[in-house]
């Protein structure tokens, strides 16, 4: 059964999505949501209940650089597809690329970090993370995980 409302919701996040890529943030304020506590207080463990996206986990310093989880909600029977890339002006690492299922989201956010931070040869980076995401079990959401 169709659900109106998701149907009626999707080309808006879409347009927000785009327009976020574009850095229209910047000069307009576009609509979100903010998960802030301190460091190690369960910011990414939030958005993991929220998204049902396994966040790399840890104590100390885990989230090194901006993950941004776009999630599309298909039809019912329709598979669960996602790719990870990078957003950086540079060729895409070996490392992004089709993630064969959900478990293995945290190790390829894990793996690209890396390749982030080790190419901005610091703690952090301010490139990001970029995961598409789409399957009939997800709502149609954008999540941003930032560092801190």
């Amino acid at each position: 059964m169709a659900d109106p409302l998701s149907d009626a919701a999707r080309p808006l996040i879409d347009l927000i999505d785009t327009l976020r890529s574009h850095g229209v943030q910047q000069d307009l304020p576009l609509p979100q949501i903010a998960v802030m506590g301190d460091q190690s207080a369960g910011k990414s463990s939030v958005l993991e209940m929220i998204s049902g996206v396994p966040f790399p986990r840890g104590t100390g310093l885990v989230t090194r650089c901006a993950a941004q989880l776009i999630m599309k909600r298909t039809p019912p029977g329709s598979p669960w597809k996602a790719t990870a890339t990078v957003s950086w002006a540079r060729d895409q690492p070996k490392e992004a690329g089709v993630v064969p299922n959900a478990a293995a989201l945290t190790e390829k956010i894990e793996l690209l970090t890396k390749v982030l931070c080790d190419a901005s040869a610091g703690s952090f980076s301010t490139d990001s993370i970029v995961i598409e995401m789409s399957s009939p079990d997800v709502p149609d959401l954008t999540l941003l995980d930032l560092p801190g």
